[in-house]
C-alpha cells in the first residue's frame, strides 16, 4: 500500500482527536468505567486498523502506552 501525504495527515488528525476524546473520558469521575473502557477499546482496535499499514509502510516506531493518570471531576462541578 503506498501511503501519500494526505492520507498520512488524514489518519493522523483522525487518531489525535480519537486520543483527546479518549482522554476526556479517561479522566472523568462521572463517566462510567464501562464507557471509558469502551472508549479506550474502540481508540485500540482503530488505531491498529488504520495505522498498521502506515507505521509498515513508513517504518514508524510504536508509541508507548502512558502511565494512568487518577480521576479528576468535572471542571463545572461543585467537588474540589
Amino acid at each position: 500500500m503506498r501511503v501519500n501525504r494526505f492520507d498520512l495527515a488524514y489518519w493522523e488528525g483522525a487518531r489525535e482527536a480519537a486520543l483527546a476524546m479518549y482522554e476526556y473520558l479517561r479522566d472523568r469521575c462521572d463517566v462510567p468505567e464501562d464507557i471509558r473502557a469502551y472508549a479506550a477499546r474502540i481508540l485500540a482496535e482503530s488505531a491498529e486498523r488504520k495505522n498498521k499499514a502506515f507505521r509498515e509502510e513508513l517504518r514508524l516506531p510504536v508509541a508507548p502506552s502512558g502511565a494512568e493518570r487518577p480521576c479528576r471531576p468535572h471542571p463545572a462541578s461543585n467537588e474540589a
